[in-house]
């Protein structure tokens, strides 16, 4: 199957071993865009990926992404 992960990352302030996400729609990436030509591919999953910093803000980056995507359907 095609899949499309969903991550916005940031430059971490002191090195870690991953990329820090940012919550979908609040980054500079152009989300929507992407959406719209993944609609244009055989792409039949998408995949939200989230590492957050600090780790506890995880659910609520979580729930303001999903949110975020429901308002792009």
């Amino acid at each position: 199957f095609f899949y499309f992960p969903l991550r916005v990352g940031v430059p971490p302030a002191y090195p870690v071993s991953y990329l820090p996400a940012l919550a979908l729609g609040t980054g500079e990436l152009d989300i929507r865009g992407l959406l719209t030509a993944a609609r244009n591919t055989s792409i039949q999953w998408y995949f939200l990926e989230m590492e957050v910093i600090p780790a506890d803000q995880t659910m609520a980056a979580i729930r303001t992404s999903h949110e975020y995507l429901r308002g792009q359907s």
